[in-house]
């Protein structure tokens, strides 16, 4: 039997490029976890390198949110360029508090990279910053989406989500989309 994912506090998890390069990939998949506090996953680029992939899944049913927060400052970044950041919960809550840094921004030049939050039931954000903008001199603002049963980004709670360009790139996008009805 599968048993749970459990990542204690002040983890660091990093894949990133030395002076030029890509970032590399961290997947962390499990039919249950749970994560603590202060943790850093990286999969950064450097120089002309590229954002690696950071994937983050849960398939587990549990009826507990998975919950990535509440003062719990968790780095998550696939920054450099193109870089690709998702959290994925199949069948289980997900819950982003304050605290949290999600990131796929390009750096210096470059296109922005991509962030996808799909929680399987109901997904809550709070006080949180979602970056996926373009390169600070050049470059197009990347992409962010949002997709659960139910989606809630409450009024008065300092939620950021951010795909804007820089110099002469073109905006990104952003999606938020419920499964069923209601939000």
């Amino acid at each position: 039997s599968a048993r749970p994912l459990r990542i204690a506090n002040s983890t660091a998890m990093l894949v990133t490029a030395g002076t030029d390069g890509d970032g590399g990939s961290i997947s962390l998949k499990s039919l249950g976890m749970e994560l603590g506090q202060n943790n850093t996953f990286k999969v950064d680029g450097n120089g002309s390198g590229h954002g690696g992939f950071l994937h983050i899944e849960d398939n587990s049913t549990n009826t507990t949110p998975l919950t990535l927060g509440n003062a719990a400052n968790n780095v998550l970044s696939a920054n450099g360029g193109n870089g690709k950041l998702e959290v994925v919960t199949t069948g289980r809550p997900l819950r982003v508090l304050s605290g949290n840094s999600l990131s796929a921004s390009a750096g210096t030049t470059g296109d922005g990279g991509s962030i996808l939050l799909d929680a399987g039931t109901s997904l809550l954000t709070l006080s949180t910053s979602l970056n996926a903008d373009g390169g600070s001199t050049d470059g197009n603002g990347g992409s962010l989406r949002l997709l659960a049963d139910g989606i809630t980004l409450p009024a008065n709670t300092n939620i950021a989500l951010v795909a804007d360009a820089h110099g002469s790139g073109h905006g990104g996008s952003i999606e938020v989309t419920t499964h069923s009805q209601g939000v």
